[in-house]
């Protein structure tokens, strides 16, 4: 080995050194970014999720407090008041023990009235007619 080679060592494995590690650097920082984008898609993933859930949750509130609302509504003496009138009226219900009385209601009879007497006259048999029919010539 001559004299210029053996100095030119050291030099080119710093080099070489030095090369490897910026791409160790590199490789290690291209690494954290894939992991830091990854992590930020699924952030932005997660997000979505949240705002739908969110406005799930605000639906069913609203719904709920219209039902709520509904409940509050026929909650009332009056409106319970009302229902037992239909059911006894139009379903034809009773409460246990009590005796339901169904009465028919009939129209009343017309008045009365005598009928008119038409006077008709007496009819002629059928054969005579036809015989009528074909004989005007």
């Amino acid at each position: 080995m001559t004299m210029h080679a053996l100095t030119t060592l050291p030099a080119r494995l710093h080099a070489q050194r030095t090369r490897l590690t910026m791409l160790a650097l590199l490789l290690a920082a291209l690494y954290f970014v894939l992991a830091f984008a990854g992590q930020a898609l699924r952030a932005r993933e997660l997000q979505a999720d949240i705002d739908m859930h969110r406005a799930t949750l605000a639906a069913m509130v609203a719904e709920n407090g219209a039902l709520e609302a509904q409940v509050q509504r026929y909650a009332t003496d009056a409106y319970y008041t009302y229902v037992e009138q239909r059911a006894r009226r139009d379903l034809l219900l009773a409460y246990p023990g009590e005796t339901l009385v169904l009465i028919d209601w009939q129209p009343a009879p017309p008045a009365n009235v005598e009928a008119p007497v038409v006077e008709t006259a007496p009819e002629t048999p059928n054969w005579r007619r036809w015989l009528e029919v074909f004989d005007r010539r």
